[in-house]
């Protein structure tokens, strides 16, 4: 029997760019707050018995501080289609359907445009 593997670190990788309104100076530093959606989380094995949590974040939105304690705000350059088409396939995987990815896809979308009622009604009440 095998000796349970310990937990060596939680390690978080970010993928994905932002549009910022303006530039950011080079050699000064810059407090950022991001939004990130978690996409993955994955174990690699170190070898040794134990192993790293490998937790993968796409950025959403997000800001930057400048020294001076100014705040930009920033955003994710994806349109907002191609955000819910990414929605839409990591349901897909987590669902572990036999249904093949286009044709969920096409149901997902289908389904949302049978209830834009539904959403219509939500945006009047904001």
């Amino acid at each position: 029997m095998s000796e349970p593997k310990t937990l060596n670190e939680n390690i978080l990788k970010i993928a994905g760019e932002a549009s910022l309104p303006k530039t950011l100076e080079l050699d000064k530093d810059y407090e950022i707050i991001l939004a990130l959606s978690v996409v993955s989380v994955a174990q690699r094995s170190r070898q040794d018995g134990s192993f790293d949590n490998v937790i993968r974040g796409k950025i959403l939105s997000g800001s930057v501080l400048n020294e001076g304690g100014e705040s930009m705000k920033f955003r994710d350059r994806n349109s907002n289609s191609k955000k819910l088409r990414n929605l839409i396939y990591k349901d897909w995987l987590e669902s572990r359907t036999q249904i093949d990815t286009d044709v969920y896809y096409d149901i997902a979308m289908n389904k949302l445009l049978a209830n834009w009622h539904l959403v219509k009604e939500f945006l009047k009440n904001k």
